[in-house]
């Protein structure tokens, strides 16, 4: 019982710090850069960290002060039930986007390889700041959201079976919500194709090319998310093993798992 109370109370720290961190971009921006938190806007990474950032403060604050309490019981909570489609939802975006702007990053770089090389160059004195912030931005966070997802199985596996008994659309819905953000940054630029594409430096590789990779990114990255809740649609839940104490015979008693209860 100690560890597990140590277990959770490390854990939730470690959220606080994660939530910390995700934080700091829009602090250094907003403070140290020149360009201000909107240029931050001008690449799909930060809309993407955004919806991250949404998410795991709703979900740290939701958990770690409203379902605290050692007896809480998800079937039991009204308010767990009338949030769960909301957070459902957004975390379909986070798993969508992650994928997409991993996906994509991989493309600039198979496309323009000396990219990373060429931004240390005109940031002297920033190179190890830029590769860490680089894996931790575009590798990390896939890596990221299905680490948070295995330590908390049993609640995002109430929440989503719940989410697909009650929401209609169910499965349109976190196959292709994250598309909005990808709408929403197509309209932030206008819908300005070429913009975008030399923001990238993809640009050369001729406007054909690039919508055929997007779209086929785009196709594996709904697959990931099928292949992600579908894994919660499954009737398995990680339970405690309780030990109880039951007669065996006359002259002793023996402690036995019971099992799953």
């Amino acid at each position: 019982m100690i560890l597990t109370t140590c277990g959770r109370s490390i854990g939730n720290i470690y959220a606080f710090l994660w939530i910390g961190v995700l934080f700091m971009p829009y602090i250094y921006y907003e403070y140290v850069d020149e360009g201000g938190v909107k240029e931050m806007f001008d690449q799909l990474t930060w809309w993407c960290w955004t919806v991250q950032t949404l998410f795991y403060t709703l979900i740290f604050v939701f958990d770690t002060l409203c379902c605290r309490d050692s007896d809480y019981d998800f079937d039991d909570e009204m308010e767990e039930k009338s949030l769960c489609p909301q957070l459902v939802d957004l975390l379909s975006v986070v798993t969508g986007t992650v994928w997409f702007v991993s996906g994509m990053f991989i493309y600039v770089l198979f496309s323009n390889p000396l990219f990373l090389v060429n931004r240390i160059g005109n940031d002297i004195g920033k190179g190890g700041i830029i590769h860490a912030g680089n894996i931790l931005v575009h590798y990390y966070i896939v890596t990221g959201i299905y680490i948070w997802s295995l330590f908390r199985y049993n609640n995002v596996q109430k929440r989503v079976t719940y989410y697909f008994q009650t929401v209609r659309f169910a499965w349109f819905r976190v196959l292709f919500n994250w598309l909005l953000v990808l709408i929403g940054y197509l309209c932030y630029w206008g819908f300005d194709f070429e913009g975008i594409s030399k923001q990238y430096h993809i640009y050369d590789e001729g406007f054909a090319k690039n919508l055929l990779i997007v779209l086929v990114i785009i196709f594996l990255t709904i697959t990931s998310n099928l292949v992600y809740f579908s894994g919660f649609t499954k009737d398995i839940e990680i339970k405690d093993v309780v030990l109880r104490e039951i007669p065996c015979s006359r002259s002793h008693r023996s402690r036995i798992e019971l099992g799953y209860v």
